[in-house]
């Protein structure tokens, strides 16, 4: 896994704010995600496919959460 696309994920994930919700699913200290965010360590290539299986189990229920936000518009709650 490339910065790139460690950095895709977490913000993807967890948003601009990321170091702090990865780090904790992970199991590592957010310390360490900064060091790899600036390029201080290299991100493991372990790391990979734990970041791929947390994508995973959340893609379904944000996916489900987008679809209900999606439903139809109760147009009395905007004043039209």
């Amino acid at each position: 896994m490339d910065l790139e696309e460690f950095r895709r994920a977490g913000l993807a994930l967890y948003g601009r704010s990321f170091a702090s919700g990865l780090a904790a699913d992970l199991d590592i200290a957010p310390r360490t995600i900064s060091r790899m965010m600036s390029g201080k360590i290299n991100i493991p290539p372990a790391l990979r496919p734990l970041i791929m299986d947390i994508m995973r189990e959340r893609g379904p229920e944000i996916a489900r959460l987008l679809k209900e936000m999606e439903g139809p518009i109760d147009e009395s709650l905007i004043g039209v």
